[in-house]
């Protein structure tokens, strides 16, 4: 779970995400990782860790975007040996309730994605994601359902195929993973409809102007992982 500047949501968001987590695995561990937040997310994360004893633990990073903040999350986890690695936001927008489904499903697969079919956030972004869908399918051939999704649940043989493959110069990291992901033919895929809700305080740290640019400059980054 990357976080920044959380202060109204992250409590609201561990609270719910912990015992879903807890409920389908005794061994779950909610890994949150603080990409070098300035508000109170940091005084208040460090209360929930004491307060969990050791089913949340957080990695604190300086502050370098969602997408590297996603990566950081994904080494360490495969430094703790996770055999399943889930990822969700901090903003409140991932509800709980579609996790046993996707959970239920992974015997078989190696990658898992909640496809967002409703969603409260607005009609821009729902317009923003199926271009950025779009795109990707015709200047990449990778017809990826939905590839910016928080809410993704991946083994650990397939994520640490092509975890390395990633620089650290990627802002859309995690797009950059699913078309890597979409393209290894051998990798086997599910996914499950998702309602997204909306954010529970704030605004998001990346604006829409600034999520095109950077979908911009992921097309010319994606040609170099050919």
């Amino acid at each position: 779970m990357p976080v920044f500047n959380e202060e109204e949501s992250i409590v609201g968001a561990i609270s719910e995400w912990a015992p879903a987590l807890a409920s389908v695995s005794s061994e779950a561990m909610l890994l949150v990782v603080d990409d070098g937040s300035t508000d109170r997310t940091p005084e208040i994360l460090a209360s929930i860790e004491s307060e969990h004893g050791g089913r949340v633990r957080v990695l604190r990073c300086t502050n370098r975007g969602h997408g590297q903040a996603c990566l950081a999350g994904y080494r360490e986890a495969l430094r703790q040996g996770a055999e399943w690695i889930f990822q969700i936001d901090s903003d409140g927008q991932c509800d709980p309730r579609y996790f046993p489904s996707l959970w239920s499903r992974r015997v078989g697969a190696d990658i898992l994605y909640g496809v967002r079919t409703s969603r409260d956030d607005g009609g821009v972004r729902r317009l923003a994601t199926n271009i950025l869908r779009l795109n990707l399918g015709l200047l990449h051939n990778a017809w990826c359902d939905d590839p910016n999704v928080p809410y993704r649940l991946m083994n650990r043989a397939a994520l640490a195929r092509h975890l390395p493959r990633i620089p650290d110069s990627f802002y859309l990291a995690n797009v950059a993973l699913a078309v890597l992901m979409k393209k290894d033919r051998s990798l086997r895929h599910e996914a499950i409809s998702i309602g997204f809700r909306e954010r529970t305080a704030g605004r998001g740290s990346a604006g829409l102007l600034l999520f095109a640019k950077r979908a911009f400059e992921l097309n010319r980054q994606l040609k170099s992982l050919n």
